[in-house]
């Protein structure tokens, strides 16, 4: 395989697992009832390295159920407060698959990722092929 061939390939799967997850987001995120919750409580953990970390204790009402679940993603700092009204993305084929979620973050970090491939791409496809792109903008210089 030709470097440039698996540079194109390397590249591909690097952009390529950014947006599925986006897809994979969106697609959930799609098919996904979306209900107000209460933030009860922030419960507190300390990772492997012993950092203190924080997940969001929500409760949410559904097809008249109440239910109660604890974020699985945490922080490093309280992300809600309690009391604090969320919105809850709850599975409608799985009614206990919930979470609370601004979508801004969660696409953040697939965007910024694409965004930097991109231009590391245009910038890597710039300095290989330089000499013809001089000489198509200003003949006289080659």
């Amino acid at each position: 395989m030709t470097s440039s061939l698996s540079d194109l390939l390397v590249f591909l799967i690097l952009l390529g697992v950014p947006i599925g997850f986006m897809v994979w987001t969106y697609t959930w995120v799609s098919k996904a009832d979306i209900v107000e919750g209460h933030v009860l409580g922030v419960e507190e953990a300390t990772d492997k390295r012993g950092r203190k970390r924080y997940s969001s204790q929500v409760v949410y009402e559904i097809d008249g159920e109440r239910l109660e679940f604890i974020s699985r993603s945490s922080t490093d700092t309280p992300e809600y407060r309690v009391g604090e009204r969320v919105k809850v993305f709850v599975s409608q084929d799985r009614k206990r698959i919930a979470t609370v979620t601004d979508l801004a973050k969660r696409y953040i970090m697939p965007i910024l990722m694409v965004v930097c491939l991109l231009l590391i791409q245009g910038l890597s496809i710039i300095y290989q092929h330089q000499k013809m792109i001089i000489s198509l903008l200003h003949p006289q210089l080659v």
